[in-house]
């Protein structure tokens, strides 16, 4: 195996554990900061960035860490494994283990289909990470960017039932008029779920919205 790669698998290895001090020795033994760029940047197999898989395990020390020195909250995990069902790679697999659907027309859409390219902002969203979610909005993640099956965070956040991430996010300015190309907003995905706090929430600020216009 060649070093770059053995150091790579490393990253990865200390990220998915939460270890933030061995990430910072890595990264400092790096020679260039072209290199240190690469590594926070990297994918694995799965076409997963450390920072998505941070975000996942709620390793908020390493996500702040990888946030630090570059690392993109609103990169997308693309890759499509051969033979598995769509949603189940490692960076989907917990935002899809309730089986959950949007219906578009007549196509079901699973809400963590990996073609659909899943940020760890939205993976952060999906698993109700609130002090990481915080901590990408502080460091610039786009709030009411979709991905590309027209999910927002705070469509994720509903139809998951994150109740904490969708106060946040509507405290934060995120609209609730979005909708997904089959016409589902946060609302809608919440109803449909039978999240019926986030259901509340969601009438209330819509409400409150119509009566300031």
């Amino acid at each position: 195996m060649a070093q770059s790669d053995l150091t790579t698998n490393n990253f990865f290895d200390m990220a998915t554990k939460g270890d933030a001090d061995q990430l910072s020795s890595l990264l400092g033994e790096q020679s260039s900061a072209d290199e240190v760029k690469r590594l926070v940047n990297a994918k694995n197999a799965d076409g997963a960035t450390g920072l998505m898989v941070a975000a996942e395990k709620g390793h908020a020390k390493v996500v702040t860490f990888l946030l630090e020195k570059g690392a993109n909250p609103n990169e997308t995990c693309t890759r499509k494994i051969a033979g598995i069902e769509m949603g189940t790679s490692p960076i989907a697999k917990n935002c899809t283990k309730q089986s959950h659907f949007f219906r578009q027309g007549s196509t079901i859409l699973t809400i963590g289909e990996v073609k659909s390219g899943y940020s760890p902002w939205l993976v952060a969203c999906c698993e109700g990470r609130l002090d990481i979610v915080d901590l990408f909005v502080v460091n610039g993640a786009k709030i009411e960017q979709a991905n590309g099956d027209g999910l927002t965070a705070l469509i994720v956040a509903a139809h998951h039932g994150k109740v904490d991430v969708v106060r946040h996010l509507l405290s934060k300015g995120a609209r609730t008029d979005p909708k997904t190309p089959g016409g589902k907003t946060a609302l809608d995905a919440a109803t449909d779920a039978g999240n019926e706090e986030v259901v509340q929430i969601l009438r209330q600020a819509t409400a409150n919205l119509a009566s300031t216009t």
